[in-house]
């Protein structure tokens, strides 16, 4: 199985067929101008050099640690044509990989096998012992920098939310310092996800091919992929876009808590197919489960409407369940019942299954250090020693399904032009890419080594005025700012570049919106909320990202008024969190109950 996902990537027809051009400086635009241009202008292939003052081909001229490249390479992916970086890192991989020895100890771990067949990689277990890097594992390791990257991020801020927070000074005294101290790092985890990867609804569950669809007939064999409910995105493109289902909120949860070093598993209610019903994170801390609702993104309340809950006190008083709906809406989607049949399960996909990855893991230390291996049998063994009433633990096999899926959107081109045309705007060499992996890893200003997400992004805001010069410019000129043959004939000219010029436009959304999340990073909340506010709703109404400029401009007042003891400032977030889109968003519940519990704090 992963090897096909791992095949699509290296062999992936639209690579060759993505046209992408950084532009600057043209005619009588700013210099800082950045466009995107696609479709049938030529692509000229950039280099890793003197990219934010980069230089790879000095640096590997002068050093032989393979090591240290690819990081560096992994690292800067999204500077550079993708099938380019990509193959720069998995070279040297492989090449420190041939000077490494392999463990003769090293054995896969048992739960592994358990897996249902479907899931398994095709080579079995000796897929996971070897120590050669495959074309997938980029892509793991990127995903693994830019989790620990926000991670520690996230854990340089204190608690802003002083009922929390004086919650989780009391816990210190039940369950020690160091544990209260996770489970605050924890939490502003969590609230980064929630913030940033804007809730979208689970698919529905999918019929199977070559079976009846319920309306006329059979699904036939070459019908549009539909992914299980949760297995659309993998963590990392959730984390470029910004936008995913509450499953894979769970998982990106899950990885920025395994750089922390906290385990973090999702639990699950057992079905009769023997596939659990996906629930709610839990972090596992002081021998306590904590309890995190990544569809309501909230934690689910303790006792007395207090804290985080932990699993324990659910099980033990379900009643506690019911805090997490609303008085006149419907139930909460877990009942008693459920609670007696509770599975952990543990993300644990092969590559942090595999010899290699430990191997990589191992030699990085300081400020590279990587968690880049997991251990599910150990880990579930403590659980249920800990946790007797948990029925039993296994691998999460949701996130080998998101693989299953990527290998049938390769093989049904229309689903492949979708995905393509979506991540378009983020693929590696663009701008915009380029911003957004400076805002993941937390360079939000300028350095005297590279420009921060903040630059990044406006210089993705272009005006309007200012896209519709293009049209205004003589061909040969034109011709000459964009470095390539434009369309002779005005009408295909005029098409070409509306292209061009959508493109810009999306971009510009994206940057609008983004920006107002790196400036409530920066505590700027004032800033912020113009962002959401003016350049995002105002500017867009019904854009893609209005759910989550309602909630993020319901933040920025709320942390406003919890600064500034605001009244007037506590009623504009409840008046955000409460807007109600048509069809309602899919965080909507969780909003309402927020903007509930705003009204229980009282300013002197």
């Amino acid at each position: 199985m992963e090897s096909s996902e791992q095949q699509q990537y290296l062999n992936d027809p639209q690579t060759e067929r993505r046209r992408w051009l950084i532009l600057a400086g043209i005619g009588g635009l700013c210099a800082l101008t950045l466009l995107w241009v696609f479709g049938s202008l030529i692509w000229r292939e950039p280099t890793m050099t003197a990219v934010n003052d980069f230089r790879a081909t000095d640096l590997e001229s002068q050093r032989s640690d393979h090591l240290a490249l690819a990081l560096s390479f992994a690292d800067h992916l999204d500077e550079v044509e993708e099938r380019q970086g990509r193959e720069r890192v998995l070279y040297h991989l492989i090449q420190w990989s041939q000077e490494q020895k392999p463990d003769a100890d090293w054995v896969a771990d048992p739960l592994y096998s358990r897996l249902p067949e479907r899931m398994r990689v095709s080579r079995g277990q000796e897929a996971l012992s070897r120590i050669r890097f495959e074309p997938y594992d980029v892509y793991l390791l990127r995903e693994a920098l830019w989790s620990r990257d926000i991670s520690r991020q996230v854990g340089q801020k204190p608690c802003r939310d002083p009922q929390l927070k004086a919650w989780l000074t009391a816990q210190a005294e039940t369950i020690g310092t160091d544990a209260a101290d996770d489970l605050e790092d924890i939490y502003l985890c969590f609230d980064w996800v929630v913030r940033n990867i804007q809730l979208d609804p689970l698919d529905p569950p999918p019929v199977d091919k070559g079976k009846t669809d319920g309306t006329d007939g059979v699904v036939p064999a070459n019908a549009v992929p539909q992914p299980r409910p949760g297995a659309r995105r993998y963590a990392w493109e959730a984390m470029l876009i910004g936008h995913g289902d509450e499953v894979v909120r769970a998982r990106i949860l899950i990885l920025l808590a395994r750089q922390l070093g906290i385990p973090v598993v999702m639990l699950g209610v057992d079905q009769d197919d023997g596939e659990p019903k996906s629930w709610v994170p839990a972090a596992w801390i002081g021998d306590r489960l904590y309890l995190f609702d990544m569809r309501l993104g909230l934690p689910l309340r303790g006792p007395d409407g207090k804290g985080i809950a932990t699993l324990e006190e659910v099980m033990d008083d379900p009643a506690l369940l019911q805090q997490q709906a609303l008085p006149d809406g419907e139930r909460y989607r877990i009942s008693a019942a459920d609670l007696k049949n509770i599975v952990a399960m543990i993300d644990a996909t092969s590559g942090y299954l595999s010899q290699r990855f430990k191997l990589l893991e191992t030699s990085l230390s300081g400020d590279d250090k990587l968690t880049l291996s997991v251990a599910p049998s150990p880990l579930g063994v403590a659980l249920r020693s800990s946790h007797p009433r948990i029925i039993r633990t296994m691998i999460w096999a949701l996130p080998y399904d998101v693989f299953e899926y990527h290998t049938q959107v390769q093989s049904h081109m229309p689903s492949l032009i979708e995905y393509d045309r979506e991540f378009s705007t983020f693929r590696s060499g663009t701008p915009l890419a380029v911003a957004r992996r400076q805002h993941l890893r937390g360079i939000f200003t300028d350095t005297p080594y590279e420009l921060g997400a903040k630059t990044l992004y406006m210089n993705c805001r272009v005006s309007e005025a200012e896209m519709q010069k293009f049209k205004k410019m003589p061909l040969a000129e034109l011709q000459r700012a964009l470095k390539t043959p434009l369309p002779e004939d005005p009408v295909d000219r005029e098409r070409y570049l509306d292209a061009l010029i959508g493109r810009m436009k999306v971009a510009k959304v994206h940057a609008s919106y983004w920006l107002g999340l790196v400036t409530y990073e920066s505590e700027q909340y004032e800033v912020a909320t113009d962002y959401f506010d003016t350049r995002t709703l105002q500017a867009d109404p019904e854009g893609q990202w209005t759910a989550g400029a309602h909630y993020n401009l319901g933040r920025s007042y709320e942390a406003i008024a919890l600064r500034d003891q605001s009244a007037d400032a506590l009623l504009r977030a409840q008046q955000e969190l409460e807007f109600q889109l048509e069809p309602p968003s899919a965080q909507q519940t969780g909003n309402l109950l927020r903007a509930a519990r705003l009204r229980e704090i009282s300013f002197p």
